[in-house]
């Protein structure tokens, strides 16, 4: 995760974050959420807990702390694929590749060489997306509409799975840029290894250094880097 450019916030003026850190931050994760929670139980008054729960970010037990044999918490809560991966990233992509999201000075939507589904090329690309549909095996459910036209229209997450992680790939290498079409690439790359029920050390490790090696965009504009940095929340 990358340091927006002149962004001078109080308490989260911190330098970049790596994925390294990341890794550092996640080694004993579980005994650190235990220790924390036993503090926050012992609290002597509602003033203590009230700051111990500030202080730890933690509010009450889970349910799930009553089980007898786990991997512990939050190891044991897995990836939430569908709302990640089909909702919130399309939403980013699609909204970073459309020039839809928010432009803050000094930034300037004419300096975003991602902004590339714009006018007719955003109208074809969407007609392509609807001419892949006879290709789609019936057993995937619900082939994909054309974007131009229905994204708006409760547009649903297997509709944006098959779009952005199937088809997309393929359709987007003569749109994007190289360098954003490689990093994207790589991006689906990870996700389906994630996808995948039953699975091999090999293709999660595999996996992993796709992720780890999708290259931070440029810091001008500071958006694409944010995103690209915001997978590895979830690594």
């Amino acid at each position: 995760m990358l340091k927006p450019d002149d962004y001078n916030i109080t308490g989260c003026d911190h330098g970049d974050v790596s994925f390294s850190d990341l890794k550092q931050y996640r080694q004993d994760v579980s005994t650190r959420y235990y220790d924390n929670l036993w503090k926050l139980l012992r609290a002597d008054n509602l003033t203590q807990f009230k700051d111990r729960c500030l202080e730890t970010g933690l509010c009450k037990q889970t349910i799930f702390s009553g089980l007898h044999s786990s991997l512990g918490i939050p190891n044991m809560f897995p990836l939430d694929i569908m709302h990640l991966i089909n909702l919130n990233d399309p939403d980013l992509l699609l909204g970073l590749w459309r020039g839809m999201i928010k432009v803050y000075p000094p930034d300037k939507l004419e300096l975003w060489d991602w902004c590339v589904l714009v006018g007719k090329i955003w109208q074809a690309h969407g007609k392509t997306v609807t001419l892949a549909t006879p290709f789609i095996p019936s057993s995937f459910g619900h082939a994909p509409r054309n974007p131009a036209e229905k994204i708006n229209s409760g547009y649903k997450a297997w509709e944006f799975q098959i779009y952005l992680i199937g088809l997309s790939p393929a359709l987007f290498r003569h749109i994007l840029a190289k360098e954003y079409w490689v990093n994207y690439c790589k991006y689906v790359s990870g996700v389906r290894i994630l996808h995948v029920t039953n699975s091999f050390p090999f293709f999660l490790s595999f996996c992993t250094i796709r992720l780890d090696t999708i290259l931070p965009a440029p810091k001008r504009p500071s958006l694409y880097g944010l995103y690209w940095g915001k997978f590895s929340n979830w690594l």
